[in-house]
Parts: C-alpha cells; structure tokens; sequence
C-alpha cells in the first residue's frame, strides 16, 4: 500500500493508529465522536485494547475504504459539506506518523505502534451549563437533565476510571512514547486528575510533550495549582477557549459564564505564559450562527484573538433540534449574504495585516471554514425541527428563569409562528 493512495481515501482516518481515547464513562473509543466501543478502562487494560484484534479489524476496514458505523459522526458532516474531525486530524497527523509493515496475512499493513496522543476525559466535572451540552459531558447539567428525563447516570458526576493509581500506573508505560496530550472535559482545568497528569510529565522531564486544551476559559486557578504557571514550564501549549458569543449571548448559551472574567483571563494569559498558542474555538448552532461574523470581528478588534485563530469547523449536531439546518431559508440566506460579507473582510484584513504576512494559501484555507458553513446550511432542509428547537429551548428558558428571544431577537419569529 502507497500511503499516498489514502488521500483518496474516504473511510480512513489517523487517529485510530495515533490516539488513545477514553470517554467520561470509561469507553475506549476511535475518538471523541466515535460511537461504539472497543472496551472500557474499567474492564480492560488499555494494551489489550489497543493492540487488540477488534481495534485492528476497525483499522484493516479503514484501508480497504469500508466505512464503519462508528464513523458515522464525520461521514454525516462530510456529506453535508462541513469539515469533519476526521478530516482535519488526517491534515494534521497522517503525514508525520504513518509507517507501513508487512502484515501477517502477507499483504501490506499499517503497523500499529504504541499511542503517540492520548485524550482521556476523566470525567464529565464541569462548571458550566451549556446549551448545547448534556449530562454527560457536564455535572453541572445533572439536575435540569432528572427534569427533562435525559440523565445518563444516576449521579452528577461521572467518572471513567475506578481505580486511578492502578490506571496512573498502566498509563506510565504509554507516557514515554506520546508526544502530545489533549484534555477536554467537562472542564479539564477543574479535575484533579488533569494535574496529576501534568505532574507526571513534570516528574519525567517531558516538558516536550504537547498540551492541547478546549476548555470553557472561566478559570486558571485550581486548589494549590495555577495552571499559567504550570504550562509556562512547556515548550508548546495550545489552547482553545470554547466562547460562542461575546456579553449576554455568551453567557446565555454559557451559562455560568462571566465575560468580563474571559476578557480577564485572556489578559493575564498574555502576561504569564505568553508564549501559549491561543485560539477560539465557536459551536456553531441554529442559536449564534448570525452573530458569528460579529463576534469575530469584535475578539480581533480587542486583540483577544489573531483573526486566523477564531475557528468555526465545530457545527453542532446534536441535538438535532439545535442545528442551524432547521432555520427557514428566508432566514438562511441573510446569514449566506452576512458571511459572504465577513468572508470579503477576513480576506482585506490578512492580505493588508501590519503585524503578520499572511500567505494566499493560508488566507484560502482559513476562509473555507466560513463558507463550509454557508454549504452546511443550505446542505439539509430541517425546519421541520422548528417546533422542537421552541419547546426544548422554552422548556430550558423556564427552568433557568431567562427568554431566548430577548437575547436573540433576531430568531423570535421563530416562537411566534409556533405558538
């Protein structure tokens, strides 16, 4: 097998081959979109799952280009125009990991060397109620969820491990080969688990390692640890701040959010560590999807973020209700003709940035996340979803005392023609 004959490849994806993950109920899966397990941390050891025969039939589907169910996340986004994970983590990492090797059956084979990235959610700790989020990936949701009879558990918090030394323990024989670790959560920068972690790179030196984050940005501070301090010890660090709008609306679909403590936050990221990567990262929803263009411009204008850096490559799915596929087409083509707008501006202001030379190539790449999100749109008529995205978001604005059409006026045509 030519590696480069994955390029035209529709089912493969590099993560099964670099990625260790492990979801906040202890699943190991191909990703964090992956459906399906291979096993649980608290059943298996994580070698045997790894290098297991299941994980490898997944792998060996892959290669002969058979998609799999587990797949069907990015496979969905894809067919709608999006950009997927899979995609994106393909442009990343398959050029500087793959190697190939004789298979046992005498064909080629991608040999399966040990994790090179490990993303564990330990647990679904969290101190933020999103919108868009669950039960299952926040604490914090554990109450409204017993009312709306959508809990996944019978307690707040979930945890993936049991036995957290016994893990520690296992984990250290993967740690000397992984180069990069991304945590998520919940929120990972409120889970002790996350510091132990950083503690014991720290304790083998392995200040080369990669930290990547998606974190909800709210705080840098936990218990005796402050986190600034901590990354300023690491040669790179990523972050990408989970923000979807900027005053009320953030908070409205943030809640718990302060702004003006990200705004603060931010601030003092620059003065202690700045030589962390920081970027934007926006879940884009039948909620913000109009104001995207705005928020945008107005984090580059505070100098919050490089205007290359805010992302919208994360178009919500689920839950379905929340799409942006469900607004009318009245309403989608203002959004097309604002983006189209935003598109002509990003692409004035990096040609003529003072402070940074933008190539073609990179001004080409970064605006075709705005217009796969204009194909996403029109890709799927959902509006039949409309009474369903009014009663959920009614049923929510009632129990957290709040009204969405205040906030979004602009979709309270919406609740009009339902009720």
């Amino acid at each position: 097998m030519n590696v480069k004959n994955l390029n035209s490849n529709d089912a493969f994806c590099i993560l099964p081959w670099v990625q260790l993950h492990i979801a906040t109920n202890g699943d190991i899966n191909a990703c964090c979109v992956s459906s399906k397990a291979f096993g649980n941390v608290k059943t298996n050891r994580l070698a045997d799952v790894w290098y297991g025969e299941e994980m490898n039939e997944f792998r060996d589907k892959m290669l002969k280009n058979i998609k799999d169910e587990r797949c069907a996340y990015c496979h969905s986004i894809e067919a709608s125009g999006g950009r997927s994970l899979k995609q994106n983590m393909n442009r990343y990492y398959t050029g500087h990991y793959l190697s190939i090797s004789p298979g046992d059956t005498g064909g080629e084979r991608l040999k399966v060397n040990p994790p090179t990235k490990i993303d564990i959610r330990f647990s679904n700790v969290c101190n933020f109620r999103c919108r868009s989020c669950y039960h299952g990936a926040s604490s914090r949701w554990f109450e409204e969820a017993v009312k709306l009879g959508e809990t996944v558990g019978d307690k707040a918090i979930i945890r993936a491990i049991d036995s957290l030394e016994e893990f520690y323990a296992e984990l250290e024989g993967f740690v000397d080969h992984v180069d990069e670790i991304y945590f998520a959560g919940g929120e990972p920068l409120i889970m002790d688990e996350h510091y132990k972690i950083l503690r014991i790179l720290e304790n083998k030196r392995h200040f080369h390692v990669l930290l990547r984050y998606n974190t909800n940005f709210s705080t840098y501070k936990y218990r005796e640890h402050n986190v600034y301090e901590m990354w300023s010890k690491f040669k790179i660090v990523f972050v990408a701040a989970s923000l979807d709008g900027s005053g009320e609306r953030g908070e409205f679909l943030r809640k718990e959010q302060k702004w003006e403590d990200v705004l603060a936050n931010r601030e003092l990221m620059r003065k202690i560590c700045p030589y962390v990567c920081f970027s934007v990262s926006v879940t884009v929803s039948a909620f913000n999807i109009f104001h995207v263009p705005d928020f945008h411009k107005e984090l580059v204008s505070l100098s919050f973020v490089a205007i290359e850096l805010f992302y919208v490559e994360n178009i919500l799915q689920t839950p379905d209700c929340y799409s942006c596929q469900i607004l009318p087409l009245e309403f989608k083509m203002k959004i097309k003709e604002k983006f189209e707008e935003h598109i002509e501006w990003i692409s004035s202001y990096m040609r003529t940035d003072p402070k940074k030379k933008h190539s073609e190539l990179l001004i080409s790449q970064y605006i075709q996340q705005f217009k796969n999100c204009i194909t996403y749109l029109f890709a799927v008529d959902r509006s039949d979803l409309i009474p369903v995205f009014v009663s959920r978001t009614n049923k929510i604005d009632e129990m957290r005392e709040e009204r969405a059409s205040e906030v979004f006026p602009e979709l309270e045509f919406m609740f009009k023609n339902v009720e």
